[in-house]
């Protein structure tokens, strides 16, 4: 894994709405649940690794070796730049 981002309050009551991002070497977005640990989704984002990663209340943010700098929603459905 190359980045971790977390999304979502911290000290939240509701820690099923909490997830953690990690970023991988060939281009993959792992969504975890931040309660129990799962693998909840596994995103191909891009075409090769994604090296820095910024999640906000609505926006994904990714950069990667292909050169792109994409802004995702976070469903991911995909990509605004």
């Amino acid at each position: 894994f190359l980045d971790i981002a977390f999304h979502g309050a911290q000290g939240a009551i509701d820690s099923l709405s909490r997830k953690v991002f990690v970023s991988t070497g060939s281009g993959l977005l792992y969504q975890i649940s931040y309660e129990n640990r799962n693998v909840e989704q596994i995103f191909r984002l891009h075409d090769a690794a994604i090296r820095t990663l910024e999640v906000t209340d609505g926006f994904c943010v990714t950069g990667a070796d292909d050169r792109f700098v994409r802004v995702w929603p976070l469903d991911f459905s995909g990509y605004f730049l």
